[in-house]
Formats: C-alpha cells, structure tokens, sequence
C-alpha cells in the first residue's frame, strides 16, 4: 500500500504547491493503526509512506528544514508520522518501506537532487 499525506492532501492536488499554512496542518485523527488496518483488510504485505515528496515537506523531526511537521500544530510541534506509522507496523507484523524525493521545492533541488548553490 502507497501512502501520500502531505500538505497538498489540504489543498486537493496533486503537487504541493505550499500554499497551505503549516498552522493549518493538525491532522489530530491521524491513525497510523488504522492505515495499517487497512493495508491488512486489502492484503498488501508492506506500506511505502513518502515521507518528503517535491513540495519539500518533512514528517519526521528534522533539524534540517522548518517545512516539517515540527512546524505544525500537530501535538504541539512533537507530533513524527514516520515514527508513529513506523510503530504501528511494527506492532502488526507489517514491513513499511519509505519515499524521500531527491527534488525539494522548498530548498530549491530540481530534478535529480540538484541545486544551484551549495546551500
């Protein structure tokens, strides 16, 4: 099972334009449980979660960018998706593979990974 819940989830397309507001992101009945659950009830054998897709966004706790879940009133700024998913595979028995996009719009990494400054 494929899994894309990033900031373009709020904004209904299919690229995140980052416009939406991280203040606006609280996903406070996210249940990684419930994901699991349902990749069981659907038969697949692994999840593959993108945990940073081309807007740039972070869903894990990273010192390495402000456009993370950190930034977000999700659990007072603590909240880590990976890590929860991850923890809900493993109470299930269900493998979990993760996406990191080499193209970041946010810090300006075109295709393939490339930017135009070291920074």
């Amino acid at each position: 099972m494929f899994i894309h819940f990033a900031p373009n989830t709020y904004q209904d397309k299919e690229y995140d334009d980052r416009s939406t507001p991280l203040v606006e992101m609280n996903p406070t009945e996210l249940d990684t449980d419930q994901w699991v659950g349902v990749a069981e009830n659907m038969g697949a054998r692994y999840i593959v979660f993108v945990v940073k897709h081309v807007g740039g966004f972070y869903h894990w706790q990273t010192g390495t960018s402000e456009y993370s879940i950190k930034s977000t009133p999700w659990r007072g700024g603590k909240g880590d998706v990976l890590k929860d998913l991850a923890e809900s595979c493993r109470k299930r028995g269900m493998k979990l593979g993760v996406y990191l996009s080499p193209r970041d719009d946010t810090h300006g990494a075109a295709g393939a990974g490339r930017c135009d400054t070291p920074e």
